[in-house]
């Protein structure tokens, strides 16, 4: 993966996700969706959304199975909202860590291959809905910045 490439990507994330909060969160079969909002004045939303293996770091033993895997981190997750993101940081495997309150959430891709491993996006929370992207990591592998 190019440098400058990985450089710009945690550039972006950090750009758009640092100091925000965890609003709340949309889940389903596959997808979870995280919404942050920023702290300056208008809020706007700032979306993560994840399709692949996810985790908080001090978990003692992953799961799998995806979907059981899935729920544990909801659980986990759910306790963060209110908190804000601390730190933002993205690998050059694809994984992204991601640092809420006390808590550090890891991102990876796994076997199974989503449409997009994980996805920062502004302002919208529609799957159905033509929008924009930030940063996102794809099925192929690939690292995408705009």
């Amino acid at each position: 993966m190019d440098i400058a490439l990985l450089a710009l990507a945690n550039k972006r994330a950090n750009d758009h996700l640092l100091k925000c909060q965890l609003d709340r969160l949309i889940v389903s079969s596959i997808e979870l969706r995280l919404c942050f909002l920023t702290e300056s004045i208008p809020k706007k939303e700032i979306w993560l959304t994840v399709s692949g293996a996810a985790w908080v770091d001090d978990q003692s033993e992953k799961e799998d199975n995806f979907f059981l895997q899935r729920g544990r981190f909801l659980s986990q997750i759910y306790m963060l909202m209110g908190e804000s993101v601390t730190s933002v940081e993205v690998h050059k495997d694809g994984q992204l860590l991601l640092s809420v309150g006390q808590q550090n959430l890891v991102v990876e891709p796994d076997e199974e291959g989503f449409e997009e491993v994980w996805s920062i996006t502004p302002d919208n929370s529609s799957q159905f809905a033509e929008f924009d992207w930030y940063v996102t990591y794809t099925d192929s592998r690939e690292l995408q910045v705009k």
